[in-house]
């Protein structure tokens, strides 16, 4: 593999487009196109469907990945932290927790409520989960000095909405994205104090794996 930083898909995307392939996503991760896979494991209370299936598949092909949730500051976050430990268990590599709206009319959490959300679900696992968020979000509800003490996933789309139905054109212009900026940190968190805490940023939903 070169040297560059980790990349990973995050297959919940791909309920949209009929279904992973494993076979391809296994073939891409011995070939280094990417390293793991990243499963949704729910929203709020409410576990994704398709979990279940979906980690079978990646332990059936041998496939490295780790799993997300997605907090929802209308409900207790406390409990919500131990649901997502309930559903995955506390012996994954990494645990991931998405920092955003989690539905277009909500809202965001504030810093206390991410803060009980994080202190249980720290409690419960022994160490500090990576935050996929935004430096703009993280800033909005004052949380970016906490974030230095966390590894953060930036959220980082290459893509536009307006080329989806160019799918090869697209997804050529992400890989050649990659090789020209492979090591690098998103744009957004250059001068945001939160560099060295980057640990993932590119992302893509490619529907065929």
């Amino acid at each position: 593999m070169t040297d560059r930083q980790a990349l990973g898909i995050d297959i919940n995307q791909y309920a949209r487009t009929g279904g992973t392939n494993f076979g391809l996503a296994r073939d891409h991760i011995q070939a280094g196109v990417y390293d793991f896979v990243i499963i949704k494991v729910g929203l709020g209370f409410n576990k994704v469907d398709i979990f279940d299936e979906q980690v079978n598949g990646c332990i059936q092909h041998a496939i490295p990945y780790s799993t997300y949730h997605f907090p929802d500051p209308e409900l207790n976050m406390k409990t919500q932290a131990r649901k997502y430990v309930d559903w995955v268990g506390t012996q994954q590599q990494a645990y991931i927790v998405d920092v955003e709206k989690p539905r277009a009319n909500s809202r965001l959490p504030n810093r206390g409520e991410l803060l009980n959300y994080l202190s249980e679900l720290e409690g419960l696992i022994g160490k500090k989960p990576i935050l996929y968020s935004s430096i703009a979000i993280l800033s909005s509800i004052g949380f970016k000095n906490d974030a230095k003490e966390y590894k953060l996933w930036i959220a980082h789309y290459l893509y536009m909405k307006s080329l989806w139905p160019l799918q090869k054109k697209l997804y050529s212009k992400f890989d050649d994205f990659v090789k020209d900026h492979a090591g690098e940190i998103p744009p957004a968190a250059k001068g945001s104090g939160l560099e060295n805490n980057v640990i993932l940023w590119q992302f893509t939903d490619r529907g065929d794996g």
